[in-house]
């Protein structure tokens, strides 16, 4: 025990003399700007940095027709020329236990420039942060699995189980990068993600589907409306109806590590297209809809609880009886995922924020998708999100991220990696 107090220390120590340069990788990776479909550069980045350190490194283009023969497959896209995985592998010197790091290099589009303060790319470094689209999600917890890693190697420690340390794209329109490291055949003990989930121990999350629902309707002229059936109508009874149905699953579904959020399930109707002329009566609408799911279902129950609550509801409305909405589930799909808390993978976490923080660590479940599921859902691997960063500053302008709870996070990876694979300090 002593020994292992004494190299945690010293990996610690490391680590707050590596303070600016965990800041500078951060600010490095927010330059890239890797929007969907744009993830080339910073993957050779990445490739070249995991190369350096004595990875051996996998970079390639996902296959998409291998990918295709996944059960777990679900996107739109026609290939992944443009957006590389990366797995860089430092092999174990034997009698460990593996684990994936894991986390996704693509970022959602900045928006409006206009309400950023400065360059959503700028990287920028004041006020003990971090700025720039990506910080938060995810590339300030990239910068710690470096660092993390780094220090043990400084330390001049040999770890005894193998690190996978794997960049993937496509996080953010459905999990394609890390179905991808699955499809290639990568496996390990374990998965850690450092998501921004303010260093919580997230080990449920919900899952999610995108579906498009066509509602039919009959045109007619506002002189005869009689004659017509207005599908804006038939659309906001099917929208009032998805509310009720919201609030049944909550309590139906409920799961005790997301009772701190008030919908966990959340089926919003983010778009609906109708009509094309106001004195006509509307002959369809489209609605577009993000459908959540407990980590109590898998993604294929809660589809088809999906399609037969829309049929029976469709049953209770004279004109949708016999003209039933067309249901199309698009190409994004968060898999649920929930593991035991008792878990030793999730007790070191747990332990080690303790130790570096002073404070009990909060083990709990997040309302949101993420790869964790597929590995959990598809391999049985337990994963875990912990990370720094805020979800309530991603996606948004002026992103930031603190680098205080950077280095908290840093801190507790490192420590978690030498209790979990093991280690011997090189003579």
């Amino acid at each position: 025990m002593e020994h292992d107090l004494n190299a945690k220390q010293t990996v610690c120590r490391i680590i707050d003399q590596s303070r600016d340069k965990l800041a500078q990788l951060t600010s490095e990776m927010v330059r890239f700007p890797s929007t969907f479909g744009q993830e080339e550069d910073i993957q050779q980045y990445i490739a070249d940095r995991l190369e350096k350190m004595g990875a051996e490194v996998d970079f390639w283009y996902p296959d998409i027709e291998q990918m295709r023969k996944h059960p777990g497959f679900c996107s739109d896209r026609t290939d992944f020329s443009t957006s590389p995985n990366v797995c860089g592998v430092f092999k174990g010197s034997g009698d460990g236990k593996s684990l994936i790091l894991n986390g996704h290099v693509d970022v959602v589009p900045p928006g409006n420039e206009d309400d950023w303060s400065d360059s959503p790319w700028s990287g920028k470094i004041t006020q003990d942060r971090v700025w720039g689209r990506g910080s938060t999600d995810m590339k300030g917890g990239l910068a710690c699995n470096f660092i993390a890693l780094e220090a043990i190697w400084a330390a001049g420690l040999t770890l005894k189980g193998d690190i996978l340390f794997q960049t993937v794209m496509d996080e953010e329109c459905g999990g394609m990068g890390t179905l991808a490291q699955i499809v290639r055949g990568y496996r390990a003990d374990g998965v850690l993600i450092p998501e921004c989930m303010k260093n919580n121990v997230v080990i449920a999350t919900i899952g999610s589907a995108w579906v498009r629902l066509t509602v039919p309707g009959r045109g007619a002229l506002l002189s005869n409306a009689e004659a017509g059936a207005s599908a804006i109508e038939k659309s906001a009874y099917i929208f009032n109806r998805l509310n009720e149905f919201e609030r049944e699953r909550t309590q139906r579904l409920a799961h005790p590590l997301l009772s701190h959020v008030k919908t966990p399930f959340k089926i919003n109707v983010g778009t609906i297209k109708a009509g094309n002329w106001p004195s006509a009566v509307p002959d369809q609408s489209v609605m577009e809809i993000r459908y959540g799911m407990s980590p109590l279902q898998t993604v294929d129950e809660a589809k088809a609880e999906f399609e037969d609550y829309i049929d029976k509801i469709s049953q209770g409305d004279p004109w949708l009886k016999d003209h039933r909405p067309q249901i199309e589930w698009l190409g994004c799909c968060w898999h649920p995922c929930s593991i035991d808390p008792n878990h030793p993978l999730v007790r070191l976490v747990a332990d080690n924020h303790r130790d570096v923080t002073g404070e009990d660590a909060v083990v709990c479940g997040a309302a949101g998708g993420a790869d964790n599921g597929s590995y959990a859902r598809f391999l049985n691997i337990p994963a875990i999100l912990y990370g720094p960063g805020e979800i309530s500053v991603g996606h948004q302008a002026n992103e930031y991220i603190e680098i205080d709870k950077m280095m908290d996070a840093t801190k507790v990876i490192a420590s978690t990696i030498l209790d979990w694979c093991g280690y011997s300090s090189n003579p």
